[in-house]
């Protein structure tokens, strides 16, 4: 999966209410301020990630909060931090 297919993936997920489907979404957008996202909502969005490319994601993480910067992610690092999850990109340590 490329950058923009993980893109749209990524919007898909994040437009799961009504009230999001009329905001434009792009590279920079924050879920948070811009689609009224909430804690809750990046379990969800892990929780459908997961399920859609069958990938495990600890359940103490929240997808939507960068914890090293403590603030949201952009929709762009959202889509980065999904594709460093894909098994073909994860990297042996």
């Amino acid at each position: 999966m490329n950058r923009n297919e993980m893109f749209r993936l990524v919007c898909a997920l994040l437009r799961d209410s009504p009230d999001s489907e009329d905001v434009e979404i792009t590279w920079e957008t924050n879920p948070f301020q811009a689609l009224g996202k909430d804690s809750h909502d990046g379990i969800v969005f892990a929780c459908l990630f997961s399920e859609r490319l069958g990938i495990e994601i600890d359940p103490e993480i929240n997808p939507l909060v960068d914890d090293q910067r403590q603030r949201a992610r952009t929709v762009g690092e959202l889509v980065d931090w999904c594709l460093e999850r894909l098994p073909a990109n994860k990297k042996e340590k």
